[in-house]
């Protein structure tokens, strides 16, 4: 029996795997992610944030889902490494496991700036459900401070303001006045009830006795603040294939046009890759749900050829 293993179970792996079990009834398919819960919309995260939605209306599917479809759903597993000459990963507490084809679908995180006090308590990424409900715990009355320029970063603004809170957007690359009105739906375009402020400034330090009290900027200027978002730069999560020899560009993992890596076995979907040479860029969610369904067709022939 042919083993496929998906890191990752967010949308591009968990379309991949219920593909596939579509497609073929008899391969054995393990699904491994280092979050508390099975699939869900990582894109309605702004939602729960501004308490337009419940956490039950974010979940796609169930764990029990997954068992009557024969998938082994492995969660809060962190994949650490991987042999592609073995055909084997390893995950947290020395286990392994073999495979005879993997697809990484592990996606991509915002990445934490490298500024003095970026490991205080109230710095966050916002890159899972659990990092969401930790946050607002942390909702007080001073200030949010968000770091980014795109229309996440602003999309995690609205959310927020729309709690009655201070929201300081600070912008590295400034704020294109275009963005907003492309970007949001009906739904974002209510006037929030609290402030945004957009500082068009870079943040170079977080200041606090362990946990959040201020931010320092570029020209100097200090800003009280209880919360740090990072929302700027994202980069692959993939450190579990250094050394592996794994082709990248950009921080991404490239694949040819049926998803294959250069790796034998091993392919790729989602925001975690790219075509060779293409342009880097943040994959919209059905681009990405169809991308699952083309790598459920491309392990289905390498099964079956």
């Amino acid at each position: 029996m042919t083993k496929v293993v998906i890191i990752g179970a967010s949308v591009a792996g968990h379309t991949t795997a219920v593909a596939l079990r579509e497609k073929n009834k008899n391969c054995e398919i393990t699904l491994i992610t280092q979050e508390s819960h099975p699939f869900y919309e990582k894109r309605r995260l702004v939602d729960f944030l501004a308490g337009r939605i419940k956490e039950s209306q974010l979940l796609g599917t169930s764990e029990e889902f997954y068992s009557q479809q024969g998938i082994v759903f492995l969660k809060e597993k962190e994949v650490t490494a991987v042999n592609p000459g073995k055909k084997r990963i390893f995950i947290e507490e020395d286990a392994s496991f073999d495979y005879d084809l993997l697809a990484v679908c592990s996606g991509r995180s915002f990445v934490l700036a490298d500024i003095p006090g970026v490991k205080k308590r109230g710095v966050f990424r916002l890159h899972s459900l659990n990092d969401a409900k930790e946050f607002l715990n942390y909702l007080i009355n001073a200030p949010i401070c968000i770091v980014g320029s795109n229309p996440l970063a602003i999309a995690f603004a609205d959310s927020i303001a729309s709690k009655q809170k201070e929201v300081k957007l600070i912008a590295p690359l400034g704020i294109d006045p275009a963005l907003k009105s492309a970007y949001f739906t009906e739904a974002f375009s209510e006037q929030p009830a609290g402030t945004i402020e957009v500082v068009d400034s870079q943040i170079t330090e977080i200041i606090g006795d362990g946990e959040v009290q201020a931010i320092r900027i570029k020209t100097g200027k200090i800003i009280g603040a209880c919360v740090v978002i990072f929302a700027d730069r994202t980069q692959g999560n993939i450190s579990f294939l250094k050394n592996s020899n794994i082709e990248m560009y950009e921080g991404l993992l490239c694949v040819d046009e049926a998803l294959r890596t250069n790796l034998d076995s091993v392919y790729a979907s989602g925001s975690v890759c790219t075509g060779q040479q293409a342009q880097v860029r943040m994959k919209i969610w059905d681009e990405v749900v169809r991308e699952g369904y083309a790598l459920a067709d491309s392990i289905h022939l390498a099964i079956s050829s």
